[in-house]
């Protein structure tokens, strides 16, 4: 797999087609650094965006893979809205947490609980601003809030996009 970044571009699959090419790629990856063996240095990084589009099987292979991943150097980074949609067994073995805010109250309960924050805490969930977010790292009892600045190319092609569809 050497030094190169892999994409795997997914979006055009319908759903059950994107379950069964998540796992393949997700076994691929496993397989191959098995076979060189636990390592304690970095090798690689899969980054699985809209995380929450994946049924429960695929669920189930990510709970079982993020487990194995760190013993053989590779990191992984799931993407998602809701932190309800990453599994608990899977929050257990994170890293780094970086939760955005909403006014949604199940959505702070969810942040909450998962990442055993004080009620204050997720409180400042409900008024963060657009970039702002908390992150937490694993070893770390409380989170910090942080703001993360959007390239302007993207900003405004966001912007060009919106004003098209309105």
């Amino acid at each position: 797999m050497g030094e190169k970044v892999l994409a795997y571009d997914l979006s055009k699959l319908n759903d059950i087609a994107k379950n069964i090419g998540l796992a393949a790629i997700l076994a691929l990856h496993y397989n191959y650094y098995l076979k060189l063996g636990v390592s304690s240095e970095f090798r690689r990084v899969v980054i699985v965006d809209e995380a929450w589009r994946f049924s429960q099987r695929a669920k189930t292979l990510v709970d079982v893979i993020v487990k194995e991943f760190r013993s053989l150097g590779i990191s992984l980074i799931l993407s998602t809205q809701d932190p309800g949609d990453i599994s608990e067994s899977v929050w257990n073995n994170i890293g780094i947490a970086i939760v955005f805010g909403s006014h949604d109250k199940e959505y702070v309960k969810r942040a909450q609980r998962l990442l055993k924050l004080a009620e204050n805490e997720a409180e400042k969930l409900r008024w963060l601003g657009v970039g702002e977010a908390m992150i937490k790292l694993q070893h770390s009892p409380r989170p910090t809030r942080v703001y993360i600045e959007a390239e302007p190319e993207t900003v405004n092609r966001r912007i060009t996009e919106a004003s098209m569809l309105g």
